[in-house]
């Protein structure tokens, strides 16, 4: 790193003259997304705590999700974040199933509330949908909307974790011309495995450079299509970095789904470069204060959810 670049490093953790801000750290980063988790809003608090459980600090995970979650586990809807909350933050096989349990049956139980939120969860979390009873899911096959988008993931998915998942299924999903059901194939992308082989690889970039910008699903193929690219590499780097260039636009963008894109696809670089990025995003939400921890406020809200997305990505960069 060139005196320049240490120098505007540094200095973005500037306050006003005279006043020198904390310069980042992983105690401080960690701080940020407890206090984060501790917020109102509880989908932005189910998110933080995620990340606490995926960065390894799963004692803090599961003790935010006592504090802040379990009071919603008679809802509907929210009472699927906490479980799936629960599950991470387990060490336990024997306790992680019974959070697991409890998300499939609330998906299993046709007439609940709960079986688009339980279908996404056990998506997310890597369950295949050829381990439940294929008769629902067959009917979800052959439904549409979100439960289907849903359960056409959790179907590709291999019955071993280790297991490739079927990319050619949601590549299709992809080439929907049902917005709904291209933006979620294309979400799903971040959360498979990134063992892809180059023309599959390829396809997702060339999906993602096609796609409108203004459309929900744009981010989400220039992320997913980020990071498979990061982690297996495929000897097409005039493709990748038209890919980067794209995704970098989003340090500047007004929406929180693509700045979250970012954070996550930087995430898995190493570059100082990349962790200048993900500070300037954080230093752009501003301070955390109690005030801004117990707002309603969505704009508020969307600036606590795009912060603790940037605490996970500089502590994830910096652990590589």
């Amino acid at each position: 790193m060139n005196l320049l670049t240490l120098f505007l490093s540094s200095s973005m953790w500037l306050g006003q003259v005279g006043q020198p801000a904390e310069l980042p750290t992983k105690s401080n980063q960690i701080q940020v997304l407890i206090q984060v988790a501790q917020c109102k809003n509880f989908w932005v608090s189910v998110h933080a705590i995620e990340f606490l459980a995926k960065l390894g600090l799963k004692k803090e995970a599961e003790r935010l999700a006592l504090t802040q979650l379990k009071p919603f586990e008679e809802t509907p809807q929210k009472r699927i974040g906490y479980w799936r909350a629960q599950f991470l933050a387990s060490n336990e096989s024997a306790q992680r199933n019974i959070w697991l349990t409890k998300i499939q049956k609330a998906y299993l139980t046709s007439s609940g509330p709960d079986r688009i939120h339980a279908a996404e969860s056990l998506a997310k979390l890597g369950f295949s949908f050829k381990n439940l009873n294929q008769k629902v899911v067959r009917q979800d096959l052959n439904s549409q909307g979100m439960i289907y988008s849903f359960t056409r993931w959790g179907y590709s998915l291999g019955n071993h974790p280790r297991e490739l998942p079927d990319y050619t299924a949601l590549l299709k999903e992809i080439s929907n011309e049902n917005p709904q059901n291209r933006t979620l194939a294309a979400y799903a992308l971040g959360f498979l495995l990134p063992k892809m082989n180059t023309a599959t690889w390829k396809s997702v970039a060339n999906s993602a450079l096609k796609e409108d910008p203004n459309s929900e699903a744009y981010a989400y193929l220039l992320g997913g299509a980020f990071v498979h690219y990061q982690q297996s590499r495929h000897h097409a780097d005039d493709l990748f970095q038209e890919i980067r260039k794209c995704l970098l636009h989003f340090e500047h963008s007004s929406k929180k789904s693509e700045k979250i894109e970012l954070c996550k696809a930087l995430a898995t670089s190493t570059s100082a470069e990349d962790r200048m990025i993900i500070e300037r995003i954080q230093l752009s939400t501003g301070t955390i204060t109690l005030d801004s921890t117990t707002s309603q406020d969505s704009a508020e809200a969307d600036n606590l959810d795009i912060k603790a997305a940037a605490a996970y990505a500089w502590l994830q960069i910096n652990a590589q």
